[in-house]
């Protein structure tokens, strides 16, 4: 007997009881197989000796392909940023004042050179400062 079937002796010869998926005299073939559709979300099906294996589509995992793998699991989104799930991929949406693929980069806010009087801007997390000239505030 095969795949934890129970056998039962009949006189000259035997008679097997075989558990769920399995088939035979002896259990010995696997009654699922890729024969019927086994695999979800185009996962495609090999039979294998005693029973089937499915090969996932990118972005699906699990024994049947029914699970969707999640690419923000291991994500790198940075400073409070969130991470929108796409298919083998992932992007991050920034918190205002950062910006670059991992959020990594604190957005230049003195690009509009919004100081006057030949004041210096200093840039600052989603704000920037005025550094005025002797005589000037502001």
């Amino acid at each position: 007997m095969l795949n934890n079937g129970t056998c039962h002796d009949e006189g000259e010869s035997y008679r097997c009881q075989c558990s769920e998926n399995f088939m035979g005299h002896r259990c010995e073939r696997m009654e699922k197989s890729c024969s019927t559709p086994q695999c979800f979300n185009g996962g495609v099906c090999v039979n294998t000796a005693t029973s089937f294996k499915c090969i996932c589509p990118i972005d699906y995992e699990g024994q049947r392909c029914d699970q969707k793998w999640n690419d923000c699991a291991s994500n790198s989104c940075l400073h409070g940023s969130t991470c929108v799930d796409g298919v083998a991929s992932y992007t991050c949406q920034c918190q205002r004042g950062f910006t670059g693929k991992y959020c990594e980069i604190n957005a230049d806010d003195c690009r509009m050179d919004s100081c006057m009087n030949g004041g210096t801007c200093i840039d600052l997390v989603n704000d920037y400062r005025c550094q005025c000239l002797p005589g000037f505030t502001g």
